[in-house]
C-alpha cells in the first residue's frame, strides 16, 4: 500500500500618549505554554503600461471603504490623542469593541494607556494574540517601551491557543483586570472559543473589562454578540491619515508572482524612499520570489530581501521589525501580515489578489487546502498598510472588474474549520454540549455530527460523547487528531522515533524542495527527488529526507557544510529546522526521549510498522487508482452515508509516486490542495 500525500493540482495551473499620567514601569509576562500550544514561473518584465492608475477618482477600494463605514458608531478617536476617550468609556462599560485602521500599532499603545492609568496596580492585563510569532513581537516590542523592574509583572501576552490553560486554572480570570482580544477579525476557529469563554467567564465577573480590538468593518457583529448580555460600546480608531493611490492591470496576470517580482524590482530602481511589502499566499511562492529577486540583484546591496508566514522563527521575525539604515526593506508576506502587525516604513503595497486557506468542505464532507482568490475586506486591510507614510500606494496585480467581482468578507474559521480538536478542547473543560456553546457564529449542526463522527472512529470520545483517556490526550497537546492518533500507534509498535519525524516533516512537507526556475535547478531537483525516493510512498520519503539531513549533520557539525548539504540536494534548510523543532516539542510533551536515528537503519520492517502506524490515523484519506497514472485517483468519502459527491485528484508533481513502475490501486494521502479555490 502506497502512503503518500496526494495534492489535487490543475494543468493551466512613537508618539506619546496624551495621557497626564505618567509612564508607570512594567514588566512583560509572556507564557511559555503559548510556544506549545503551480505553475512554471519565468522572470520577464511587465510592461509598465499594462497598470492604469485610479488616483484622479475615488477608487473602487475607496468606496467600498466610505461605503462600508458603520455609521452608528458616533465616536471616533485617534489612538494618540484620544486615550482618555478610551479610557472613560472602559471604566463606564464591561465591555469595549475597539475598531482600528489595519496599518496602526494599536496594540502596544493600548496596553500602554492601560498601565499608565492605573488598570495593572492591583491585577494583572492580559492580552490574547491569535498568533503566536505575532505574540512574541508585541511583548518584545512593549517589554523594550520602558524599564522593567522584576517586582512588577503587570502584562501578560499569550496565543488564543494557550489561552484554553489559562481558562482551565482559572476561569474567571481573578488575576487580571483587563482581558485584551487583539484582531478578534482574523475569525480563526481558537479566537471564536476565546470569545464564547469570555462571554461565559464575563457572567460571573462583573469587575472583568473585556476590550475586543477589531477592523471597523467587523464591529457590527461584535457589538451585538455582546451589547444583549453587557454594559457595551464601540469606539472607532482611525490612525491612518495619510492617503493611498491605487494602480490595477487592465488584465488579470496568471503568474501573479511573476508579476510581483517585476515590480518590486521596477519599485526599487526607480521609486523614492520606502520599504515595499508584497502579499502571496505561501511559504514556497515567499522562497520563489526571494530567490529570483535575489538573483537579479545579486550584485544590489541596498535592500534587504525578508519572508514572513506563520512558522516563521522568533529570531527571523525580529529581523522584520528590526530599524535598518540606508537599505530598503522588501517583505514577501502572506496574509499574517493583513492585521496582525503594523509596519512603521511601508510606502508600496503589492497585492496579488490570492489566498491560501484550509477550509473543511461541507459538501465533500473534506479538509482542502485551497489556493483562489481573496476577498474584498482582505484586499482593504492589505492596501491599509501603504497608509502610514505620505504617498503611499497600492498595485493590485489584477484587474478593477476582478476586485469587483470578490467575495464581500473572509471566511468565519468556525464555519469552514474541520471541529474535532475543537471539540475535544472544550469537553475538556465541561463544556460538553457544543451546540449551545454561545458562538459568535454558530458552526452547521451537520459539520458537529461530522466531527463527533471522527472523533468516535479515533477513539478519542465514546458513543456517548464522552472524553477517552486518548481524547483527553489529544485535547492537552492541541493538534490534529489524526496526527495524534498516529503517534501513540506508534508507541505502541515501538516507532515513536520515527512516526514523530514523519510528524514534523508533514508540518513542511510543501516546502521540503527548493524551487527555482531555470532549467538546470529544475533538472537537479529532479534527481534529487529520484535519489530520495521510495517505493513506500511520500511518507517513507519524508523521513528518509530527516534521516538523511540528521546522519550528516551528526558527523559533519560545521553549519557551512550542512547548508551545501541541503542545497547540493535542493532541499530547504529552513524547512528541516521547522520539523526539527516540531519533533522536539512533541517528544518532550509526550516524555519520549529522541536518540539518534542513522539514515542506514531505516529498513523495510520500520517502513512497514509506521505505514500500520499512518493507516491509524489517516484510514479516512483513501484514494482508488482510475488506471493509468495520467488518469489520476477517486477519493473515497468516509462519510459515504452523508455525501455522494464524487472527488478526483492526482498525484502532485513532486510526488515519488510519479517514480515508480507500477501504479498503486489504492493510496493513502495527507493532504488534498486545490488551485481553484
Amino acid at each position: 500500500m502506497a502512503s503518500n500525500p496526494i495534492k489535487r493540482k490543475n494543468k493551466d495551473d512613537g508618539t506619546n500618549s496624551s495621557c497626564s499620567a505618567e509612564p508607570k514601569v512594567r514588566r512583560v509576562d509572556t507564557d511559555p505554554t503559548a510556544c506549545q500550544y503551480g505553475r512554471d514561473f519565468s522572470l520577464n518584465n511587465v510592461p509598465s503600461d499594462r497598470f492604469q492608475e485610479n488616483n484622479s477618482r475615488e477608487s473602487p477600494l475607496q468606496m467600498q471603504h466610505t461605503k462600508q463605514k458603520l455609521i452608528i458608531w458616533e465616536s471616533h478617536l485617534s489612538i494618540d490623542t484620544g486615550c482618555s476617550n478610551l479610557i472613560e468609556k472602559l471604566k463606564i462599560n464591561e465591555v469595549l469593541i475597539l475598531g482600528v485602521d489595519t496599518a496602526s500599532d494599536k496594540s502596544t499603545r493600548i496596553v500602554q494607556y492601560l498601565v499608565d492609568t492605573n488598570f495593572s496596580d492591583k491585577r494583572k492585563i492580559l492580552f490574547i494574540q491569535p498568533r503566536i510569532s505575532i505574540m512574541q513581537s508585541l511583548a518584545a516590542h512593549v517589554a523594550n517601551d520602558e524599564p522593567l523592574t522584576l517586582s512588577q509583572n503587570q502584562i501578560k501576552f499569550i496565543s488564543d491557543t494557550a489561552f484554553y490553560t489559562e481558562y482551565q486554572n482559572n476561569p474567571t480570570f481573578e488575576q487580571y483586570s483587563v482581558v485584551i482580544i487583539n484582531v478578534a477579525h482574523d475569525q480563526n476557529i481558537d479566537t471564536a472559543v476565546v470569545l464564547g469563554l469570555m462571554k461565559k467567564c464575563m457572567n460571573t465577573r462583573k469587575d472583568l473589562k473585556l476590550i475586543v480590538i477589531s477592523a471597523a468593518l467587523d464591529m457590527h457583529s461584535l457589538y451585538n454578540y455582546f451589547a444583549s448580555n453587557f454594559p457595551c460600546d464601540v469606539l472607532e480608531a482611525e490612525d491612518r491619515d495619510h492617503p493611498i493611490g491605487d494602480i490595477y492591470l487592465n488584465d488579470d496576470d496568471e503568474n501573479y508572482i511573476q508579476a510581483a517580482v517585476a515590480k518590486v524590482i521596477e519599485l526599487h530602481n526607480d521609486a523614492d524612499v520606502g520599504d515595499i511589502l508584497v502579499f502571496l499566499t505561501n511559504q514556497a511562492e515567499i522562497r520563489l520570489a526571494l530567490n529570483n529577486l535575489n538573483t537579479k540583484l545579486r550584485n544590489d546591496n541596498s535592500f534587504l530581501g525578508l519572508p514572513f508566514y506563520e512558522e516563521l522563527p522568533e529570531n527571523e521575525v525580529a529581523r522584520i521589525f528590526e530599524e535598518i539604515a540606508d537599505r530598503r526593506k522588501i517583505i514577501f508576506s502572506t496574509n499574517i501580515a493583513e492585521s496582525s502587525v503594523s509596519f512603521n516604513r511601508i510606502k508600496y503595497v503589492i497585492d496579488s489578489g490570492m489566498v491560501k486557506e484550509e477550509l473543511w468542505d461541507e459538501q465533500r464532507k473534506m479538509q482542502m487546502l485551497k489556493i483562489g482568490p481573496t476577498t474584498k475586506i482582505s484586499v482593504l486591510r492589505r492596501r491599509a498598510k501603504a497608509g502610514t507614510v505620505p504617498n503611499g500606494k497600492c498595485y493590485h496585480l489584477y484587474s478593477v472588474e476582478t476586485y469587483e467581482s470578490m467575495g464581500e468578507s473572509s471566511h468565519t474559521g468556525i464555519l469552514y474549520t474541520q471541529l474535532a480538536i475543537t471539540i475535544l478542547k472544550l469537553k475538556y473543560l465541561n463544556i460538553d454540549n457544543i451546540e449551545s456553546f454561545e458562538w459568535l457564529q454558530p458552526p452547521s449542526i451537520s459539520m458537529i455530527q461530522d466531527a463527533r463522527q471522527l472523533l468516535v472512529w479515533l477513539n478519542a470520545i465514546d458513543t456517548k460523547g464522552a472524553l477517552t483517556v486518548l481524547g483527553k490526550t489529544i485535547a492537552l497537546l492541541g493538534i490534529d487528531p489524526k496526527l495524534i492518533v498516529m503517534l501513540y500507534k506508534a508507541q505502541e509498535l515501538d516507532c515513536l522515533s520515527y512516526a514523530l519525524i514523519l510528524a514534523g516533516m508533514l508540518k513542511v512537507s510543501q516546502n521540503i524542495w527548493q524551487i527555482n526556475e531555470d532549467t538546470k535547478s529544475r533538472g537537479l531537483t529532479l534527481l534529487s527527488r529520484v535519489e530520495f525516493s521510495l517505493d513506500s510512498g511520500d511518507h517513507a520519503v519524508l523521513v528518509n529526507i530527516f534521516l538523511k539531513w540528521s546522519t550528516f549533520c551528526r558527523k559533519h557539525p560545521n553549519k557551512r557544510e550542512q547548508s551545501e548539504w541541503c542545497k547540493n540536494n535542493c532541499i530547504d534548510e529552513g524547512s528541516l529546522q521547522l520539523a526539527d523543532n516540531f519533533m522536539k516539542e512533541k517528544a518532550k510533551q509526550m516524555g519520549h526521549e529522541m536518540k539518534p536515528l542513522d539514515s542506514a537503519d531505516f529498513n523495510d520492517e520500520i517502513i512497514h510498522r509506521l505505514l500500520q502506524c499512518i493507516t491509524a490515523g489517516y484510514f479516512m484519506n483513501l484514494a482508488v487508482s482510475n488506471g493509468p497514472l495520467r488518469s489520476g485517483y477517486r477519493v473515497i468519502s468516509a462519510y459515504s452515508q452523508t455525501s455522494n459527491k464524487s472527488i478526483g485528484a492526482r498525484a502532485h508533481p513532486t510526488s515519488s509516486l510519479l517514480f515508480n513502475d507500477q501504479v498503486s490501486k489504492y493510496i493513502l494521502f495527507n493532504e488534498f490542495l486545490s488551485d481553484r479555490g
